[in-house]
């Protein structure tokens, strides 16, 4: 329970930031805006280029079908990356004492595009072997398909955590993503490894905004109404939309605050102290 708390403190008073600066909350929208068009896009051009190329050869089609998969996944993870580095900028802004602008979250990522989509492409990349992973063993036998999930899950959160002030490292210290891979490494192992459960918090106490949702879509099936089955549904996908928005922004927030914890000891000031040690001191 004292670890629920301490991170529904956190979430409090990283929605501070929010509070004072709305247009973090546009960045989410954005990002998933730009990836559904990519999507479109890509996905008509990936259609045509497989008609065209099977024209030709069979397993040129192939060709054709993973490279605008894979196409489509380094961008989408690029714009994913991308929204959140502005995040983390408009957060660090706040911190500074400043009012960030829509305009000024996005001027430090601009500038690092290139380190940005190269992170994007690599996360891309992780995440397809992860998936990998777990399809071959969907095939095996339940031991080996349930050892699978449990492997592939652990090295996934491993990924994360380590990876988790790449960011940060790539906007502020100016390093490439291989560079920034280790620094993160390093900033994690060295401030706050023993107290991760802060994210772990955040992510339960979002799901218990939705939960309700879902118990009224249960409810709903269980009455049979037709009509209350489609308004809970419909409750439920604006519920889920809303906490994702501010579980991406919350997060972006998070990891501009931890970030500069990690490099200067102090947390940013809209941070009380009694939840600094809370956060920081390792559990007996």
């Amino acid at each position: 329970m004292g670890r629920i708390s301490t991170g529904w403190k956190i979430v409090k008073q990283s929605f501070q930031v929010i509070k004072h600066d709305k247009e973090i909350l546009i960045y989410p929208i954005l990002a998933g805006i730009s990836i559904l068009l990519v999507i479109g896009i890509l996905g008509i051009l990936s259609i045509l280029g497989i008609v065209g190329a099977s024209i030709i050869s069979p397993d040129l089609s192939y060709i054709s079908l993973f490279f605008f998969f894979g196409a489509i996944l380094v961008v989408s993870y690029f714009i994913s990356t991308f929204f959140q580095a502005a995040i983390v900028t408009s957060a660090t802004i706040r911190f500074s004492g400043k009012n960030p602008t829509l305009a000024d979250g996005l001027r430090a990522p601009s500038k690092r595009i290139l380190s940005l989509l190269a992170w994007g492409a690599i996360s891309a990349l992780v995440g397809t072997i992860l998936s990998a992973i777990k399809r071959s063993s969907s095939n095996r036998s339940q031991g080996i398909t349930i050892a699978s999930e449990i492997g592939t899950s652990l090295l996934g959160t491993a990924w994360k955590l380590i990876t988790f002030f790449v960011i940060p490292i790539i906007l502020f210290e100016k390093q490439g993503p291989i560079q920034s891979i280790k620094r993160s490494s390093t900033l994690f192992k060295k401030t706050w490894g023993e107290n991760v459960t802060a994210q772990f918090s955040i992510a339960a106490i979002l799901f218990l905004i939705i939960l309700p949702f879902i118990l009224l879509i249960i409810l709903a099936i269980l009455s049979g109404s037709q009509a209350f089955i489609i308004t809970s549904i419909i409750l439920l996908t604006i519920s889920i939309i809303i906490v994702n928005i501010l579980s991406i922004s919350v997060n972006g927030i998070l990891r501009a605050a931890l970030y500069h914890y990690a490099i200067s000891g102090k947390m940013p000031h809209i941070y009380d102290n009694n939840t600094v040690k809370q956060m920081f001191t390792k559990n007996s």
